[in-house]
């Protein structure tokens, strides 16, 4: 190798570990292992329809992506129960801010 490739190769190496250096630091504070989602997010349960909780579970590993379970109505899958739990949660929650502030 020549000495102009040499100084080349330490130039961009150099020019890499220092940009690493220095993102790092800010890479691992934007994890956080207690906050996963915010409330609202978590409460808002238009955010996702029934196919995108379909597509997301399909994406992820794991058994649920193809998991049948049985329930009173018949057999679902787990996109679907998740979906119908949080329609009906809103539902329950919109009833309940109703009669809560009713006159």
């Amino acid at each position: 190798m020549t000495i102009a490739k040499r100084s080349v190769f330490f130039l961009f190496g150099g020019m890499f570990i220092s940009i690493l250096a220095f993102s790092l630091p800010k890479m691992a504070n934007a994890f956080s292992a207690g906050y996963l989602i915010s409330d609202f997010d978590f409460y808002n349960y238009k955010s996702m329809s029934l196919q995108s909780i379909k597509e997301f579970l399909q994406s992820q590993p794991g058994p649920l992506k193809d998991k049948i379970f049985a329930t009173d109505s018949g057999n679902k899958n787990a996109a679907t129960i998740i979906y119908e739990v949080a329609q009906s949660s809103a539902r329950r929650s919109s009833l309940q801010h109703y009669k809560k502030n009713k006159v």
